[in-house]
């Protein structure tokens, strides 16, 4: 059984806030973000899986009483995805928040209760529903344990803060999580959640929880699966806990690493009733990541203990090979961060810094082991940072920090040298994760980029409204988003109505001219459809043609260098 963590430790609470939560931007339909080939290639695949299901369907009734036979069947028996290992696992980041308020009285926020999740959108649904049902429970499960504890501690958490109210105090209860996304491949999903947590006492407390799964199979991965020898393994993990952390007083190192098991799934109780303890432990594209809470083999004084194993390292720990040879992206937490680099275990990391009484932070922090590199009045609630690596071996670690107003800033920062180095974007251009939306079942969040050579990124743009515009993206040497084709698309019902005539050209949907300088009359209704970022903007009128207009960079902004925008259009929208 699961063991519940009870958060009792206390302190002021403080705010983990990420990418998009609470935010109020444009929702881009991830279909809009498919360009035409990836459609085909959708479908085809979809035609693939559909014939497959089918020949299951038929194998399973010739042979419906062997069982073991059919789940070793190399047709897809058992087992989701493409055999040919050209992968549709794409992935969101979804919300939750159950906060409660004092309406009643000036307390206002008594009890922050929120978190994230990482789900399938609907395509990467029907070509992994095994990977979709277990993401989906897990995300049940742990939004059920938080409902569950809001509604335990809420008096309690009203009660307190009234009392620091009364003392000249601003603090709450607090309970929210944070889920990453590691590595995502056809060969492992790996997710690490942080739990941060105020229910009262001397400080706040956070631990953190593992979960790995075989996409195709849906089932979580133990660590029994990927290491051969737990004896050689906790002699690793232990020079390396000394090593790396040198001044840290364990429980009796050896005797506290001997009490895991790595068969367990979750620590908790066995049918013995004696504490069987899981290990905690990602597997990252280039190695294993274990993850030790506070209290868990130190005292809390101490904090988290993480070590990395690389692959290359202990060749002889691991059953098979789990290494990405070609480029990814893992996501990162704002805790101790460890990739190999060279052959070389690094930490890699950000770290928010100058707090001001409003929120925000003042200073970003980027390091690399012993070096870093500082960025200045940034002002930002927060940040999701991610590292990629390139096909050439190049790393790269990627800064969407969240600002007023729903502004996000997105910093690139070169660690290929012994310290980052930022690296400047082209042209003010500004990205952010791409909103998804299925109105259909209600899921609404951001898409989670897993391939640097395929990142699906929103660009903000200021063409006759503003809009993050989404699209496909590459990074360049420096580690800079190129845009894989020419357009953006524009997100969402965006229609202008006309106030006076036009005289523009009528494009196809590759952007060739079909007719020229024809003539639009005032009255029609213009749904902004795509543009290339800088100066040009198609939209589509009431009959479906698609009309294209030249916009001019500087204020006030002039549709094809005849007319002003604000006499043209009835109604603009446009942030700030």
């Amino acid at each position: 059984m699961k063991m519940k963590k009870m958060l009792i430790l206390a302190g002021l609470a403080f705010a983990l806030v990420f990418s998009g939560c609470g935010s109020s931007e444009t929702v881009a339909d991830y279909d809009q973000a498919v360009t035409a080939s990836d459609k085909d290639e959708d479908k085809a695949s979809d035609e693939d899986k559909d014939s497959d299901d089918d020949k299951d369907s038929d194998d399973d009734k010739d042979s419906k009483d062997d069982k073991d036979s059919k789940d070793k069947d190399k047709d897809g028996s058992g087992k989701d995805g493409d055999d040919d290992g050209e992968s549709q696992l794409q992935f969101i980041n979804t919300y939750f928040d159950d906060s409660k308020y004092d309406d009643e009285s000036n307390i206002g926020l008594y009890f922050q209760c929120f978190g994230n999740h990482i789900l399938l959108p609907f395509e990467s649904e029907k070509a992994y529903p095994r990977l979709a049902a277990s993401l989906r429970e897990l995300a049940d499960q742990e939004e059920k344990f938080f409902r569950d504890e809001v509604r335990e501690f809420k008096d309690d958490a009203l009660e307190f803060a009234k009392e620091m109210n009364e003392n000249g105090a601003s603090a709450y209860y607090s309970h929210y999580a944070e889920d990453v996304l590691k590595r995502a491949d056809d060969k492992c999903v790996s997710v690490l959640r942080v739990v941060n947590g105020f229910l009262g006492g001397a400080h706040p407390d956070y631990y953190y929880e593992t979960y790995n799964y075989d996409p195709k199979t849906g089932e979580r991965i133990r660590l029994s699966d990927v290491i051969k020898d737990q004896k050689k393994l906790n002699e690793i993990l232990e020079k390396k806990l000394v090593e790396d952390y040198p001044d840290v007083e364990y429980f009796g190192l050896s005797e506290s690493l001997a009490g895991y098991d790595m068969s367990a799934l979750e620590t908790g109780d066995d049918d013995d009733e004696e504490v069987v303890y899981a290990y905690a432990f990602t597997l990252d594209p280039d190695g294993v990541s274990f993850y030790f809470s506070p209290y868990g083999i130190s005292a809390y004084a101490y904090g988290d203990q993480i070590v990395k194993i690389l692959y290359s390292e202990e060749p002889s720990l691991f059953k098979e090979d789990y290494a990405v040879e070609g480029p990814y992206i893992s996501y990162m937490t704002d805790r101790d961060n460890k990739y190999g680099i060279d052959g070389k275990v690094e930490s890699i990391g950000v770290i928010r810094d100058d707090y001001e009484e409003n929120g925000m932070f003042k200073t970003l922090r980027a390091y690399k082991g012993d070096s870093e590199a500082k960025i200045d009045d940034l002002y930002y609630y927060s940040m999701s940072p991610f590292i990629a690596k390139t096909d050439d071996d190049k790393y790269f670690m990627y800064v969407i920090a969240n600002m007023e107003s729903d502004y996000k800033e997105f910093i690139i920062f070169d660690m290929n040298g012994k310290e980052p180095v930022r690296n400047e974007l082209k042209d003010k251009a500004n990205y952010t994760y791409m909103d998804y939306f299925d109105d259909d079942n209600g899921v609404y969040g951001t898409m989670v980029s897993t391939d640097p050579e395929n990142m699906l990124l929103a660009e903000r743009c200021d063409l006759l409204s503003t809009y993050n515009a989404c699209g496909r993206y590459e990074m360049d040497d420096k580690g800079l988003p190129e845009l894989k084709g020419d357009y953006l698309e524009v997100p969402g019902e965006y229609v202008l109505t006309s106030i006076a005539d036009l005289t523009s050209d009528i494009v196809d949907e590759e952007g060739e001219v079909k007719e020229k300088d024809v003539v639009i009359p005032k009255g029609e209704e213009y749904r902004l459809y795509r543009t290339d970022g800088e100066k040009i903007v198609d939209a589509k009128l009431s009959d479906g043609r698609i009309v294209r207009m030249e916009v001019s960079p500087d204020y006030p902004h002039k549709v094809n260098n005849t007319i002003s925008e604000d006499a043209l259009f009835k109604e603009l929208y446009y942030a700030g």
